[in-house]
């Protein structure tokens, strides 16, 4: 293992890889493949040590009679990490470190199989004989139990495996109706939830809230500060600090941002998850309920800090229309927003068309105003510095400069009245009062205008409350099919539901191109088509594993989960690829076809269980899900876990069986021909 990490670390240099999540993520998925090679290699020299051999003669031949199975082996699972190092996306994105460091650390560790291990064992390797006899203690007592149990496992899977081979069709029937209950789970009863990436507890959650618009920044300071009060007495002991937000200024500050003295946020750092009892998501939902209960306070939905700190901004459920009438736009917002309402498994449901903010325009009399010799724009820019006033001047203290700002008093531009008297200077310098020439009207106008893809746009979100993101977009996309849509006007599903379609889609080709590159490898390697075919008769075991775990323990299947999936593609086929292989071995030196595989089975029985369990025990404290951050590493390896667990307990079976049934129908389609061939030969 050090050897291999530390040739990894020079790899990932030369890479440009940093040490970052992602790749010590791939790192710790490695450790458990790291020592896979390195066992068989052990396995197969010990045991011609055990046969008799010399030290240096069993690291030879016991080296090379696995060479190629651990070659193969390793190569198969390299094939399925370096799609995943192209995909395009935000899957490529987030898991190309990933990919590269597991890719590395696997190919180091061939070479220190093939290297490095035999020349230990040829220098080192003793058998039990052979060494010091010590006192009776307890690894002695230890060893011989474990001897025992490995005595006995290896004469009960003897027992199976020859009741298996007598009942072929018995053992083919139940393994299929096991894969396709398994299946069922997925559609059509749909057990297993999708979901674009797991629900993430970074401690941090954000409250943004409205007062009605134009409510005075005062009058919104006072209420927050109930708010403020809810937090601190809420979450006594989960919270770490708190900042609040309170408006955004006057002027030209408030004109861009689309808000005012009428919007606030509040954000909460919280203390460690290991330190709470409650979720972040349920800190959240209870903040949320008490918070909307202050009069004259809206709470809106935020953007997740922890979906936005690993790049994924926006919320689950976003439902894009896009055209330019906006009367139009907003009544399919509002027939969208209780569509989803609607729809079990959705919270905070909110249209992207902000209330209107309440403003004052003045229409000038132009005939009176030319009348009286002014005209538009110096009326404008009377108003303007008088209301928001304008720089008169600079205070110069040593080498600082402060604009000084000359506008009305507070009390002289306070009501519709004071507007009405404000004078305005004539050409001739005479004093001209507002109201003879112009006159004030309310309306309200639009906080902000979005476009997008050169279009208007206005957005309906939603958040997910009980239930997956896949379940949720399924009966939203079949409601909204009753919805009827005017010609020019567009309606799209975004989000993290799009983000998950897309990312699914290739992470579906990519798993396409991997089984494909392992079947290539395999074939190659093995100089035939029969054997990659049945060895890949493994990933579907796989698969019966990842369902039934994810059912069992409610896990959500994600981008992250498909990863995992894709990994297995090149992972199981490695203890069939260690069967397959010796079998042929014992063919080819004249064994027959039972005897052969009867005889590889049990020989491979012991690296078999070694190497996946080397895998399984490293996966499990990533897949427990303990620590900050576990979210995004613990479906991967439920994934890994899960797969790699039924398939080796079904492949120490299905193989032989599969080897036997295929092998016979091969020899039968050879004689075959060779009678055919025998009968030409005798016509002709």
């Amino acid at each position: 293992i050090p050897m291999s990490v530390i040739a990894t670390f020079i790899a990932m240099d030369a890479a440009g890889i940093t040490l970052n999540m992602m790749s010590m993520g791939g790192l710790a998925l490695g450790i458990g493949m790291l020592v896979d090679n390195a066992i068989v290699v052990l396995e197969s020299v010990f045991r011609h040590r055990e046969g008799g051999a010399d030290r240096r003669t069993a690291a030879s031949v016991g080296t090379s009679q696995v060479a190629k199975a651990i070659i193969a082996s390793t190569l198969t699972t390299i094939s399925v990490f370096l799609p995943i190092a192209f995909v395009p996306g935000i899957a490529g994105a987030l898991f190309k470190d990933q990919a590269l460091t597991v890719t590395f650390s696997l190919a180091c560790s061939l070479l220190i199989a093939l290297t490095l291990v035999p020349l230990l064992c040829s220098r080192f390797l003793r058998l039990q004989s052979e060494k010091r006899k010590r006192k009776t203690g307890w690894t002695q007592s230890t060893s011989r139990r474990v001897g025992s149990y490995m005595e006995r496992l290896d004469g009960f899977y003897q027992k199976v495996l020859n009741w298996s081979l007598d009942h072929r069709k018995t053992v083919i029937l139940t393994v299929s109706g096991i894969f396709i209950l398994s299946i069922m789970i997925i559609w059509p009863l749909r057990l297993v939830g999708t979901s674009f990436i797991p629900d993430m507890d970074q401690g941090e959650l954000i409250l943004n809230m409205e007062t009605p618009p134009g409510t005075s920044l005062k009058v919104t300071e006072e209420a927050v500060s109930k708010v403020e009060k809810i937090v601190m007495d809420e979450t006594k002991g989960e919270l770490d600090a708190l900042y609040t937000t309170i408006g955004s200024g006057e002027g030209i500050s408030a004109l861009f941002s689309g808000e005012g003295g009428h919007s606030a946020s509040v954000t909460l750092e919280l203390v460690s998850s290991t330190k709470r009892d409650r979720s972040q998501k349920e800190i959240e939902d209870a903040l949320r309920k008490k918070a909307a209960s202050v009069p004259g306070l809206e709470v809106k939905s935020g953007v997740d800090p922890g979906a936005e700190m690993m790049g994924f901004g926006g919320s689950p459920i976003a439902v894009e229309i896009y055209g330019h009438d906006r009367t139009i736009a907003r009544e399919l917002a509002d027939e969208i927003k209780a569509i989803i309402e609607g729809v079990n498994g959705t919270t905070k449901v909110q249209t992207s068309l902000a209330t209107p903010n309440p403003e004052t325009r003045i229409v000038i009399d132009r005939d009176r105003a030319y009348a009286l010799g002014l005209n538009v724009a110096t009326v404008a820019s009377t108003m303007q510095a008088s209301v928001y006033g304008t720089v008169a001047t600079r205070y110069r203290d040593g080498g600082d400069e402060y604009d000084v700002l000359v506008r009305l008093k507070e009390e002289d531009r306070k009501t519709h009245d004071d507007i009405y008297n404000i004078s305005i200077t004539t050409p001739m310098m005479a004093q001209v009062l507002l109201k003879n020439v112009a006159s004030l009207e309310v309306s309200d106008g639009s906080v902000t205008i979005e476009r997008k893809k050169q279009e208007r746009l206005v957005t309906v979100t939603a958040d997910l409350k009980g239930r997956d993101l896949g379940s949720v977009t399924r009966d939203i996309r079949a409601k909204l099919k009753s919805l009827v849509v005017p010609p020019e006007f567009i309606v799209a599903i975004s989000g993290s539901a799009q983000d998950q379609m897309e990312s699914f889609r290739w992470l579906g080709l990519a798993l396409v191109g991997a089984i494909f590159l392992v079947y290539a490898v395999m074939a190659s390697l093995f100089e035939s088509l029969l054997d990659p075919f049945i060895i890949m008769f493994t990933f579907p075991l796989a698969i019966i594993g990842v369902i039934w775990l994810f059912f069992f323990t409610g896990t959500i299947f994600s981008i992250i989960a498909f990863i995992g999936v894709i990994m297995l593609a090149g992972i199981v086929v490695n203890n069939a690829i260690v069967m397959v292989d010796y079998i042929n071995q014992l063919r080819e030196g004249g064994m027959e076809l039972r005897e052969a595989v009867m005889l590889g089975g049990r020989t491979r029985l012991r690296p078999i269980l070694m190497t996946a369990l080397t895998t399984i025990l490293a996966m499990v404290p990533l897949a427990m899900g303990f620590g900050a951050g576990a979210e995004i590493r613990f479906p991967m390896a439920r994934a890994v876990v899960g797969g790699l667990t039924t398939s080796t307990i079904l492949t120490l079976v299905l193989v032989p069986v599969l080897y036997i049934i295929f092998e016979n129908f091969a020899d039968r389609r050879k004689k075959r021909r060779a009678e055919k061939s025998a009968q030409r030969w005798s016509d002709g």
